[in-house]
This record gives structure tokens, sequence and C-alpha cells, in this order.
């Protein structure tokens, strides 16, 4: 199972925001249900707000995502899902004194990672990928949408594989909405992972095998003012 320290994910999320903006053909993400004018649906999610300073586990269902059609040469799709406002500082998470400012440090971090889709697929249906059902994630295998990779919670939590999506559940106490960022990528590659990979190095390994890239963001947040009431 990958290990990742803090450095490790900053560097592979600046790796990857540098290749995203490399990709000169435009691809579009969306799903038929989400609104990136409003929040992520709750169903979606990993947690929601269930009292003040109180969370609770939500159906955490990957979202019905589809893409459009890629260059000539598209071999393979990735995708990646990632929250784009995690804070650097995590002690400060879901702590009732605490209240996580708007303007402090944020770092990406990994909900979800799919690579090796075939080129004929595109679009992922709801719930396949992951639920509440699989709160430790799903095995990291091959399935007919691609080879599931370990998202970020592997290498945190270490009790479980944590492939397929693992929903969003930001703190009750962040101030700010978190950022989340479905990408798609078209590769001119038909396998771009054979096994597990630490993120950074996946990414290194496709750069020059991008045709063209797209993504989807949306926000969710658990923030209530209510929750700080006394």
């Amino acid at each position: 199972m990958i290990r990742l320290t803090t450095a490790q994910i900053s560097a592979a999320m600046a790796f990857f925001f540098s290749i995203t903006a490399a990709a000169t053909q435009p691809l579009t993400v969306w799903a038929d249900d989400i609104d990136p004018a409003l929040e992520l649906p709750a169903r979606y999610a990993a947690c929601r707000l269930s009292a003040p300073r109180q969370i609770s586990p939500a159906a955490g269902e990957n979202p019905a995502l589809r893409w459009s059609a890629g260059p000539q040469g598209t071999k393979s799709w990735l995708l990646i899902m990632q929250d784009l406002d995690v804070p650097q500082e995590l002690s400060d998470i879901n702590q009732a004194a605490r209240i996580i400012p708007a303007n402090a440090a944020r770092r990406a971090f990994t909900h979800w990672l799919l690579t090796d889709i075939p080129p004929e697929v595109h679009a992922i249906p709801a719930g396949v990928e992951g639920s509440a059902r699989a709160p430790q994630g799903l095995p990291l295998v091959k399935t007919r949408y691609g080879v599931r990779q370990p998202n970020g919670f592997a290498a945190f939590m270490r009790n479980g594989p944590y492939g397929g999506y693992k929903g969003p559940c930001p703190p009750w106490n962040d101030e700010k909405p978190h950022r989340y960022k479905f990408s798609v990528f078209a590769l001119n590659i038909s396998r771009a992972a054979g096994r597990p990979l630490t993120e950074q190095s996946l990414m290194q390994s496709i750069q020059p095998h991008i045709l063209a890239a797209g993504s989807l963001q949306v926000s969710y947040s658990l923030h209530n003012l209510n929750s700080f009431a006394h």
C-alpha cells in the first residue's frame, strides 16, 4: 500500500496542476445532477452535518460522471478527483474551540484516482466506484471502468485499500467552502500504470502522453455558524 508524506502529496499536486495547464486540447466534463454553481449533493459526500459540531455518515456514492470524446489517438483515460482546500494544519480540524479561517494555508488531497480507463468509456455510473457500504475503500483491481488506484486516505488511515471514490468530508469548523475538482485526461497510451504508484510518479509518467484534459469543479461545506453558538 502507498505511504505518502505531506511533502510528497504537495509535490504531486503541484506537478499535477502544471501538467493540467499544459494540456492543449480541452475536454468537457460534467454530471447531469451537479451544478457547478451550487454545492455538491450530499449523497456524494462521505459525511454531512447532522447537528451543531456533529457529523454523520452520508451515502458516499461517486457521482455519475461523463466527458466528451477525445482527440484522435486517444487510447485510455485517467480520472482524478481532488479537494483543493485541505488545511495544511491538520490539528485544527473539527476542534470546537477553533475556527479555520478562509485564508488558512491549503493543500490538495486526492479522493479518487482511476487509471487505464478504456477509450470507449465516456461515463462512470453513480455508485460503482464508491459508497458508504465500503468505508475503507474498494479493492485495487481492474474493472470495466479502469484500474483503481489508492486515494489519499490510504496513506493516512492505513487500515484498508482505499481504492475508488471517497467522498468529501470537510471540517465543520472551516470557514472556506472546499472546492472539489474532477479532472479527466485523454492519453495516447493504453496502460498508464501496471501497479499502484505514488501520485507524483504516476503524473510524471503520463505527462508526455496527455492529448487533452478537462475538469468539473464544485464546492461542498459543513460549516454552519450555528455550530459555534454558545
